[in-house]
């Protein structure tokens, strides 16, 4: 058994603990205590439920290779080997998934958040783009489950935001899940429309230019053809 197996190993016997004491008629008196115990409870299953899996993959490893090793039908051996590939990609996929969640959680997390997003140097492109990131994020934490709350609101001259606040409530807001994404400045380059123009102007007078010297090739082509045929009339 790894180092992971047995950490994991132990957590679903303190949560077996835990689950027990959760039916305890005292603990179920105690409010703060049942609070503080269901919520530790909570966290565990979400590690068990994450070691069941990696532990039947690892299970389903040690068979598949066992059955390499015996299986004399060449069309069995094939299925063996595509499910051994398989097993050999989810299973360190699922150790670091299961890493993350051993992760202690911060005291903080539980908070509520206040979620600023201001528009910087850029005139308008930076006030529509502040508008884009806040339909982003709302639509981000309406799917996690959030409350979200305006405070206030200054709307760009043309669309967007100059600035907007919100107020943030729900499971481990402060946290992770939105803090550690989110505390980083956007940048959008500006390009100038005229720009855009010009090299539109110019890729236009380049094929029109281009047909203008095949024209003209063309032309002498057909001089010279004349000139040749009245030659040999001649």
């Amino acid at each position: 058994m790894n180092k992971l197996m047995s950490k994991l190993e132990s957590i679903k016997e303190r949560w077996t603990q835990v689950e027990l004491k959760l039916s305890d008629p005292e603990i179920m008196g105690d409010m703060s205590r049942f609070v503080k115990l269901n919520k530790e409870y909570s966290e565990l299953t979400e590690i068990v439920k994450a070691y069941e899996v990696y532990k039947n993959l690892v299970a389903n490893l040690e068979s598949t290779k066992e059955m390499l090793q015996t299986e004399k039908d060449d069309e069995m051996r094939e299925i063996a080997k595509e499910e051994l590939h398989s097993l050999e990609d989810q299973i360190p996929e699922m150790e670091e998934k299961i890493k993350w969640m051993l992760i202690p959680s911060d005291p903080e997390d539980e908070k509520n958040a206040i979620f600023e997003i201001r528009a910087g140097t850029g005139g308008d492109e930076a006030s529509i783009f502040a508008g884009d990131l806040y339909r982003m994020y709302s639509r981000f934490m309406e799917k996690q489950g959030w409350k979200v709350e305006l405070i206030d609101e200054t709307e760009g001259t043309s669309g967007g935001y100059k600035e907007i606040i919100l107020k943030v409530t729900g499971d481990e807001v402060y946290g992770v899940k939105l803090v550690c994404i989110v505390c980083s400045v956007f940048q959008i380059q500006k390009l100038k429309v005229e720009f855009i123009l010009l090299r539109q102007q110019l890729l236009f007078f380049q094929k029109l230019l281009m047909s203008m010297s095949q024209l003209t090739q063309l032309i002498w082509s057909l001089k010279l053809r004349v000139l040749a045929g009245l030659e040999d009339k001649t």
